[in-house]
């Protein structure tokens, strides 16, 4: 399954507030020919070290700085980074992942997918493949999506109600391009966001995504429902047939019921695919922007939030605590319960975690 662009690109230009960070004494610094920047500004893209060489060899005019934009190999993935600071973070992220969610990051597997998958395009599109280079808003996202279902990922899903069932995600990977079609007409494709290839329990982000607003209004949301979406089409395609019983609008799960019988249109036009990318794009909205998706679609926002629910086992039965004599008062305190509501806990920092 795949999520194509369905608007145009937005181009993203951050913009400094007349004023902001800047000083009414000290030199004036620039960045590769950019607008004046104050020191706070060079000290983030540059460090501390680099604004004192800045300072000290200062004249009247402009002082220019070079960013430290470059790009590294971490955990065999290329990541571009801005500093040293970034390369850290990024390698951190990278381990996270791995040990806290059971998700390697893996370019290759992701190509390994796409070529398993269209088995009908030409050899010759198929050897153009090639890993893309990750962004840090890229790898930031990705660390997000994957919270949101943390509980059935990694160590924790062997407490969940999933811990009978392989984990099916197990890799990820940005690649320049997916390939629009399965025939020997098939090309390398320029429109698709995301896929999920199941052969390889991959999910593969693509150049498209980069610079691409559709569905949320920031890039970086709009990356996190990408992740959200097509990892969803892993970890909740055993869901599908309770979906489609829940939502009343599916026959089955490509078919729509007749007009006269759908309670509830899917979020999004996308959604209208059929009922896999249903279920993926109310899960990217429940995460993502939830009040949104409760607005408009009710019967689906209650959906997403009983999967959560269902993710976490019921607690055990426990005998209730014997009341205790209070002997001041001559009486019995409240019956204590040691059957503590966890499931209700874990549902609301669910609800909780989908709303921050």
């Amino acid at each position: 399954m795949k999520t194509k662009q369905t608007a145009t690109a937005a181009s993203h230009v951050t913009t400094r507030p007349a004023g902001r960070h800047s000083h009414s004494s000290g030199p004036v610094l620039k960045v590769d020919g950019g607008p004046a920047l104050g020191i706070l500004d060079l000290q983030r893209l540059a460090g501390n070290a680099a604004v004192q060489r800045a300072i000290t060899s200062s004249t009247a005019g402009p002082v220019t700085v070079q960013r430290r934009i470059r790009v590294v190999k971490i955990q065999g993935e290329k990541v571009r980074v801005h500093s040293d600071a970034e390369q850290t973070e990024a390698d951190g992220i990278l381990t996270e992942i791995k040990t806290k969610y059971g998700v390697t990051a893996d370019s290759a597997t992701v190509i390994a997918g796409i070529k398993a998958e269209y088995p009908d395009v030409k050899k010759s599109v198929k050897n153009r493949l090639r890993a893309r280079t990750w962004r840090m808003i890229d790898l930031r996202a990705l660390k997000q999506a994957l919270g949101y279902y943390g509980a059935i990922l990694g160590a924790e899903r062997a407490k969940s109600t999933r811990s009978g069932v392989a984990q099916e995600v197990a890799a990820v990977g940005k690649v320049k391009n997916a390939i629009n079609e399965d025939t020997p007409a098939g090309k390398l494709d320029t429109t698709t966001l995301g896929e999920y290839f199941s052969s390889k329990k991959a999910m593969g982000l693509f150049k498209s995504s980069e610079n691409y607003v559709s569905d949320f209004k920031t890039e970086r949301e709009q990356l996190v429902g990408t992740f959200v979406h097509e990892i969803g089409h892993g970890l909740l395609s055993y869901a599908i047939p309770d979906y489609i019983a829940a939502t009343a609008y599916w026959k089955d799960a490509n078919t729509e019921l007749p007009k006269a019988k759908r309670f509830e249109k899917p979020m999004t036009d996308y959604g209208k695919t059929n009922a896999a990318e249903d279920i993926c794009e109310s899960a990217m909205m429940f995460f993502v922007e939830p009040k949104r998706l409760a607005k408009k679609c009710p019967k689906r926002y209650a959906f997403m939030v009983s999967v959560g629910k269902a993710w976490i086992p019921a607690p055990k039965a426990t005998a209730l605590v014997e009341p205790t004599p209070t002997p001041e008062a001559g009486g019995t305190t409240t019956d204590v319960s040691a059957n503590v509501d966890v499931l209700a806990v874990a549902v609301s920092g669910l609800e909780q975690l989908a709303v921050a």
